[in-house]
């Protein structure tokens, strides 16, 4: 079991979920809610750089912004990367879905926004919050971050 939650939007929830160490000092932390996983994993920098959904790893959060992300990289794992290169027989269709927070309605988007601001209180900031935001608004009620 861990100890703190991935989200700290959920702090008061109890926590279900396991870390698992993996070679080359990779961690993997996941916590299971009632309608998603929380997911993290941890790894040192590579050497000659990385990339990745949650940026570059060099240290400047100002360049790992979605947009300078997806200007630097295909946001598709390549076929020879893939651990799975046999699609599912039940994923023919399971194109993911880009959404951004841009297309949360305005009055959902207000709710969610009081929401996470009262759940989060004193770390209601930045990413976090945007990311609180995001989840309520496309994943409804209780799936905040």
């Amino acid at each position: 079991e861990v100890e703190q939650p991935i989200d700290e939007a959920q702090l008061h929830r109890p926590i279900h979920g396991i870390d698992v160490e993996l070679p080359l000092g990779v961690t993997l932390t996941v916590n299971r809610w009632s309608k998603h996983l929380d997911l993290i994993i941890r790894m040192r920098p590579q050497a000659g750089g990385q990339d990745g959904h949650c940026g570059n790893h060099n240290g400047d959060a100002l360049d790992d912004t979605v947009d300078l992300i997806k200007g630097r990289m295909e946001l598709r794992v390549a076929k020879s990367d893939l651990l799975f290169p046999k699609p599912s027989a039940f994923g023919r269709d399971a194109e993911p879905k880009v959404r951004e927070l841009s297309a949360c309605a305005p009055d959902v988007r207000a709710k969610a926004e009081a929401q996470c601001t009262k759940s989060l209180g004193s770390k209601a900031i930045g990413q976090v919050l945007e990311a609180c935001i995001f989840d309520r608004c496309f994943g409804g009620e209780g799936f905040e971050a």
